[in-house]
């Protein structure tokens, strides 16, 4: 299903309580799509993102998020990429 929706959508976000798989399921759709995982929960992989958040957002390839917040900086500049012209397909 989530496949589908990238479909369709250029911006998804999994929601639900701890421990009930997200990021399990997000770690699936990244070997399904041959993608890496951005895992902000990591204290240094959260610091190269807060550091330059516009790096892992530009452009037009999916792009998997795990705990993004950590990092709510991320919102603001995915927001951001969808209003550039041409643009819309950031994920």
């Amino acid at each position: 299903m989530l496949k589908a929706r990238l479909a369709e959508e250029p911006v998804l976000v999994l929601n639900g309580p701890r421990t009930v798989g997200k990021s399990t399921l997000l770690a699936e759709l990244a070997r399904d799509l041959d993608r890496n995982v951005i895992d902000c929960d990591d204290p240094a992989t959260r610091a190269v993102v807060r550091n330059d958040p516009g790096r892992f957002v530009s452009g037009t390839e999916t792009v998997l998020i795990d705990e993004y917040q950590h990092v709510p900086e991320l919102l603001h500049v995915i927001k951001a990429e969808l209003n550039q012209p041409g643009q819309g397909r950031a994920r």
